[in-house]
């Protein structure tokens, strides 16, 4: 993949860490797959990420467009519709981020076996023990079924896709 930026000196931080990188106005050579709009452009306004022209030249190369941001019909997403690209919004990126951070807190090596007596947070003794040591509620809940009710939830945005 090629990182594209407005910013010189925000490309480097990537080209610095071996990634493929380009100015916006570098076309990369041949055809891409996805677009991806990682900036704040139409949160909450109706501004682009690019000049249009720059944006419809990459359009034109590519089939799908996603925009981190969620929610909303981005102007973005609605330039890429305009265009027949197929378009998404960051909900299901966000998804697989609350995910994988959960995974990484709270379950084994990645697994489905929660840590050291994750399974069992939400049971009284250990409800007492938390308080005793100062810890937050936020441990105080049963870790498996969390992971599970998420697990649920990542099947609901792939009917958008």
């Amino acid at each position: 993949f090629t990182v594209i930026n407005r910013s010189a000196e925000r490309l480097a931080f990537f080209a610095d860490r071996g990634m493929k990188c380009a100015d916006y106005t570098q076309m990369p050579e041949g055809a891409f797959e996805m677009i991806i709009n990682t900036t704040s452009a139409g949160l909450k306004d109706d501004q682009l990420p690019l000049p249009t022209h720059d944006l419809e030249r990459y359009f034109a190369r590519a089939k799908i467009a996603v925009d981190v941001v969620y929610g909303k019909q981005t102007p973005f997403l609605q330039a890429a519709q305009a265009h027949n690209l197929q378009t998404q919004d960051g909900l299901k990126m966000l998804i697989m981020q609350a995910v994988k951070a959960f995974e990484l807190f709270f379950l084994r090596d990645g697994g489905n076996e929660p840590r050291n007596g994750a399974r069992d947070q939400g049971s009284e003794p250990r409800k007492a023990q938390n308080e005793r040591n100062g810890e937050s509620a936020l441990n105080a809940f049963d870790a498996q079924s969390v992971f599970n009710a998420m697990q649920r939830a990542i099947a609901l945005p792939k009917a958008v896709l």
